[in-house]
């Protein structure tokens, strides 16, 4: 089934909407939404260097604006998120699965680390310059975990 990145702003906005009133939010996939390819690149590139990805998270397609607001960035680049506590991966509808497969990569990481060494309330990244993908900025499309990503998402 083709991607329609407008019926699925929809879908996710309603089950924003939906679980907005909860006391913890929860993020849904849209009914029917298929991730096993995105989901698959991000498991293969993190087995590259030995780190086993969550085998339950759902990956929810926002608009800019929304993302923006639900990440609590307001970086005009932003393409993704991580909420480990929600198990979720929130990522921007409508970018080239190839960005998307790259932003998740990173965002798993996230989760695969969690919310332990929280850096004033945010999620922690490497320091940038390494070529690494749990660097702030992400990393170039194509670009697999290395050695020290590794490190970093099963530090304590």
């Amino acid at each position: 089934m083709p991607y329609d990145p407008g019926m699925s702003r929809w879908i996710a906005l309603i089950a924003l909407a939906l679980t907005a009133c909860a006391t913890e939010t929860r993020y849904e996939e849209a009914p029917g939404q298929d991730d096993a390819e995105l989901m698959q690149a991000a498991t293969d590139a993190w087995s590259t260097v030995g780190v086993a990805t969550p085998a339950d998270y759902a990956i929810v397609f926002l608009g800019l604006e929304q993302l923006q607001a639900e990440c609590e960035d307001a970086s005009p680049g932003i393409v993704g998120c991580a909420v480990p506590t929600a198990g979720a991966v929130l990522l921007l509808a409508g970018e080239a699965p190839e960005v998307q497969a790259q932003a998740l990569i990173h965002e798993v990481g996230h989760l695969i680390k969690g919310t332990r060494h929280l850096d004033h309330g945010r999620l922690p990244h490497l320091d940038c310059g390494q070529g690494d993908v749990m660097c702030a900025y992400g990393a170039p499309v194509g670009t697999f975990p290395t050695v020290r990503d590794a490190a970093f998402v099963r530090a304590r």
